[in-house]
């Protein structure tokens, strides 16, 4: 894992005490990422599924539904780690995060808080390619 390195903070947006922080991780050599971190202080239920939806200009991308590990505390910052490519069941389909962050103008992030009501959390990506791709120049 030496040749892992976390290249650049992409983006980090809070409302309150609610906030998501984008990291992206890329190999040394390659400007490719290999993973995604989302850092998330958000009141999640850790028992229900929650939702990433990617939009563009408010259309619905592509999404899908992910399961956070279970903590001692039940207090974020839970810590969301997905490989660049992912497949999404159950027809298989293989998503590349990184092209899904480039064509995509937002993040909607769809929970259900610890209460039981069901939340939802927008993460701009305004200006994550020209930010990204200014560590190269």
């Amino acid at each position: 894992m030496n040749d892992i390195e976390i290249s650049y903070v992409a983006k980090s947006i809070s409302y309150d005490l609610d906030g998501i922080c984008l990291f992206v991780g890329r190999r040394k050599d390659n400007p490719t990422p290999v993973e995604f971190y989302y850092f998330l202080e958000l009141d999640i239920d850790l028992t229900q599924a929650a939702t990433i939806s990617f939009l563009k200009r408010g259309l619905l991308q592509i999404g899908f539904n992910f399961t956070l590990p279970s903590q001692e505390s039940n207090q974020g910052p839970y810590i969301a780690k997905f490989p660049n490519v992912i497949t999404i069941p159950p027809i298989g389909y293989p998503l590349n995060l990184f092209e899904a962050h480039i064509h995509s103008d937002t993040i909607v992030f769809n929970y259900t808080a610890q209460n039981g009501t069901k939340k939802e959390f927008r993460f701009s990506l305004a200006g994550f390619n020209e930010k990204y791709l200014e560590q190269f120049v």
